[in-house]
């Protein structure tokens, strides 16, 4: 395949063929995602993650305690919310939380305690 300049079909196709040698690599305990593209005539600028594999579990540790830490009592509560992230970087609002709807939302801890309920 022969690539003369960056369209949205040619962007798309580039997807596949990369989201296929990243599987075919064959590196293990790794998991691949090709993210946005942004693209002109001549250069295609292409994010690539890379997660070890049971990283979600990790991630959950962490949201766990850190809630616990910051008198957090549940990581759910009855209206369908849900605290998915914790963000040591982002002092003013760390904690991730979705709704129902799955919409992400960022909390301070008095806002977290608020909506999941103060440990006693």
């Amino acid at each position: 395949m022969k690539i003369e300049k960056f369209d949205r079909a040619t962007c798309r196709t580039l997807r596949l063929a990369m989201n296929r040698a990243l599987v075919e690599a064959g590196i293990e305990g790794v998991e691949f995602a090709v993210g946005n593209m942004s693209f002109n005539d001549t250069e295609c600028n292409i994010k690539v993650k890379a997660t070890t594999a049971g990283n979600s579990e990790a991630r959950d540790d962490i949201v766990s305690l850190k809630a616990k830490l910051h008198g957090i009592a549940a990581l759910t509560n009855d209206t369908g919310w849900k605290l998915v992230d914790f963000h040591s970087k982002k002092s003013k609002y760390p904690f991730i939380a979705t709704d129902a709807a799955g919409k992400r939302y960022k909390l301070s801890p008095a806002q977290a305690q608020a909506k999941f309920g103060r440990a006693a």
